[in-house]
């Protein structure tokens, strides 16, 4: 059989994806390793190993001899100087080509026999990094495989903005031809994390985040938050549990319309990205982040249009990214 592997390394977690010759996923690996295991060891040791056994354990459950594997593909982290095999950012603007070209193979024979392609990161185009300059500056390495992943299915064409919710959330912008202009990163999700998990705030909430999705809470949080600023908004979860509110799941609602409120003001506000009001936004992830961006940013009254978007490659996008950049049809 012809097939690929593609590696996708976070901070705390890898997965391994076998891939069919059309870049169908076959098979998954998950190792709780990431790069955080580097910082923490001074070495790449447990993130090698990692890799090692992945590709070992895919190739025996699939009987797949050297000669059956067209490619290997590296993205993410994996690629930082934290990682494996670092390879420098490209600068915005840059699209599937750049990336292409860009692509660094090496082999590794302490992982696998097969070299190894890693895809470069993508950051902004910016002056000097200094204290006037430094919010113009944004990166990312991971989420620009699943950007072209997500515009490969995306009806729309032209200029726009993508949207992918998680513990960084990513706003992509995208360009004609598909180029991604740059890119604005917060930390909601682990501020939602630590909020939930770590502060007094964890009592009102059970230590749990929404289960089910209700609007209007997620609303009355965006609104406070708007009102009064976040950290006042996040106490006042405190004071609806004592005395107004007993329903975890409400006030978890509530707490996530607070911490987007600060997302949707950074966007209306940074000079990191090329955005302004007529630019179609399209919010990609799993639910209820999606539901609940989508609605606080039709709710800032400050863009003309937000949507949903799916792809059928949802829960391997970076693969998919990673099989559209460098795949059988696009050798380098």
């Amino acid at each position: 059989m012809n097939c690929f592997f593609t590696i996708d390394t976070g901070t705390t977690n890898t997965r391994i994806y076998l891939l069919d010759a059309r870049g169908n996923v076959c098979d998954t690996f998950r190792a709780d390793v990431g790069v955080r295991a580097t910082a923490e060891d001074g070495n790449p040791d447990r993130l090698t190993a990692a890799l090692r056994t992945g590709i070992r354990v895919l190739r025996e459950r699939h009987s797949i001899g050297r000669a059956d594997i067209c490619r290997i593909l590296a993205s993410g982290m994996i690629t930082s100087d934290m990682g494996i095999f670092e390879v420098p950012h490209l600068t915005a603007p840059a699209g599937i080509a750049d990336f292409r070209k860009a692509a660094k193979t090496v082999l590794l024979p302490e992982i696998c026999e097969v070299p190894i392609t890693f895809l470069p990161g993508l950051k902004n185009r910016t002056a000097a990094v200094d204290w006037n300059h430094f919010e113009e500056m944004d990166m990312m390495r991971g989420e620009e495989t699943e950007a072209f992943a997500i515009l490969e299915d995306l009806p729309f064409r032209g200029e726009c903005l993508l949207v992918l919710p998680g513990s960084h959330t990513k706003f992509v912008s995208i360009g004609e031809g598909k180029k991604i202009l740059g890119c604005l990163t917060t930390l909601s999700g682990e501020l939602l994390d630590v909020v939930t998990h770590h502060t007094l705030l964890a009592d009102s909430v059970e230590k749990k985040f929404v289960s089910s999705y209700e609007k209007a809470f997620v609303l009355a949080g965006y609104r406070t938050a708007k009102a009064v600023g976040l950290s006042r908004a996040l106490f006042s979860a405190r004071i609806l549990g004592q005395f107004a509110e007993k329903d975890a799941n409400r006030l978890a609602n509530y707490l996530l319309g607070a911490i987007l409120q600060s997302d949707v003001e950074a966007l209306q506000k940074t000079s990191a990205l090329p955005v302004h009001a007529q630019t179609p936004i399209f919010v990609a992830g799993k639910e209820p982040l999606k539901r609940a961006m989508i609605d606080v940013l039709r709710e800032s009254g400050a863009f003309r249009e937000a949507a949903g978007v799916s792809s059928p490659y949802e829960s391997c996008l970076s693969a998919r990214g990673a099989y559209l950049i460098l795949g059988e049809k696009n050798p380098v």
